[in-house]
């Protein structure tokens, strides 16, 4: 009697719990890390050209979404933020005269940050219990900028920002607490096409992407 009444019991918190992810709006917020690859910069001006590969640390990654969910497909609008710090800076260059250099930089200092705003879609695996997977994508812009960058002690800092075209891709796991509120764990890709900055009379083309890793919550209402 009493292991029917345990097993009754598992399969209502169950039925309860996957009911947080039924039709209706929600919001979200995530906190995790951003960890960007090595990115390259690339330009040109009067002396020559170079190409550096720039390093950043891992830095710090924060989302808010509002949708709707479909009851298997959502739909959302999210804001974004992240901030990495400026680790190394390996550089190449060819002057003009066509004598080539290279070197590291160990010295460095500023960063880059990303705003994005993305619409996105995802698609969730609902099943019998409160853990959902789930995959998404999304497109967007995301304003990328640097800021006081400088690669020797002397420099006065350089800062600098472009709009771009942005994309996204996702996965991820939700665990639902309840009717309306769902832990959330997720990896995404962000990419972007190439920022361009104005250089000391040059042009430079930037990277971006990152890998972040998110937790967070969705409330449902």
């Amino acid at each position: 009697m009493k292991k029917s009444a345990f097993v009754l019991s598992c399969c209502a918190l169950a039925l309860s719990a996957t009911s947080a992810s039924a039709a209706g709006m929600y919001v979200s917020g995530k906190l995790g890390l951003s960890v960007p690859p090595t990115l390259t910069a690339s330009g040109a001006d009067y002396w020559g050209t170079w190409a550096d590969d720039v390093s950043f640390d891992t830095g710090m990654a924060i989302n808010g979404a509002f949708g709707y969910d479909f009851n298997g497909f959502r739909a959302e609008a999210e804001l974004g933020y992240q901030q990495n710090n400026l680790d190394t800076d390996d550089w190449r260059e060819a002057d003009r005269f066509g004598y080539y250099r290279s070197g590291t930089l160990s010295y460095a200092d500023g960063d880059m940050t990303a705003t994005t705003f993305f619409a996105n879609g995802y698609y969730d695996f609902k099943n019998n219990s409160p853990f959902v997977p789930y995959l998404g994508v999304g497109i967007g812009y995301a304003n990328i900028e640097l800021n006081d960058v400088k690669v020797d002690p002397w420099d006065v800092g350089y800062s600098n920002d472009d709009g771009v075209f942005a994309y996204q891709l996702m996965a991820g796991v939700s665990y639902a607490i309840n009717k309306t509120v769902a832990l959330d764990f997720s990896y995404r890709y962000v990419g972007a096409a190439d920022p361009s900055f104005d250089d000391y009379g040059g042009t430079t083309d930037f990277e971006f992407a990152s890998h972040n890793f998110l937790l967070g919550a969705r409330m449902s209402f």
